[in-house]
């Protein structure tokens, strides 16, 4: 099943086309710092929720969300200070993933377990003849859980030589006199 798009991109012109790819990798950005990729379904009612949030000080950047995929912002309080939060549902929700999914780094897992929920809910693949089992979803929204609260850990300390072997030595092949990064070409210009 295909996750529904507004494909209006069809007629846009190159510009635009760079413009939405920029918008939506700067989105993928705050989802990756700030937001939150949430699944859950009420066993009583059987109400499957999607939502996709994002909650921050910056109204900018939370109305960017709102700009660039649809949803709701509002402003709540957080301790004592004033954040806005968008929240995208359901279908809307599974648009924006689907759109950001290559530029998300942090929580694309998540991103890739929440489509595949909504392909699940949307096509009814999760219902038997009794209606009620659950179990596929519950092990999707039990992972996505899990990986929430993963918690963020710096990267290992290194030096940009280890990082890049390769450029061991390259400031001692430097015989022109130059500074290091400064071509024989360029001094020639600007004597």
């Amino acid at each position: 099943m295909a996750i529904p798009r507004k494909d209006s991109r069809k007629q846009m012109t190159p510009e635009q086309k760079l413009m939405r790819m920029v918008q939506v990798s700067y989105c993928a950005g705050l989802v990756d710092g700030e937001g939150c990729l949430f699944v859950h379904h009420a066993y009583k009612t059987h109400q499957v929720l999607m939502h996709l949030i994002v909650s921050m000080s910056d109204y900018a950047s939370v109305s960017m969300m709102a700009e660039t995929f649809g949803g709701k912002v509002a402003p709540q309080n957080r301790q004592g200070k004033l954040h806005y939060r968008w929240v995208a549902c359901s279908d809307k929700a599974a648009v924006a993933v689907q759109e950001m999914l290559p530029y998300l780094k942090g929580k694309n897992e998540q991103a890739n377990l929440f489509l595949g929920y909504y392909e699940i809910w949307k096509t009814g693949k999760y219902k038997h003849s009794s209606g009620r089992d659950y179990d596929t979803l519950d092990l999707i929204e039990a992972k996505i859980k899990e990986l929430r609260k993963v918690p963020f850990t710096d990267p290992p300390a290194t030096t940009e030589r280890e990082d890049f072997p390769e450029m061991e030595g390259c400031d001692s092949l430097n015989t022109s006199g130059n500074e290091p990064g400064e071509s024989a070409e360029m001094t020639d210009r600007l004597n």
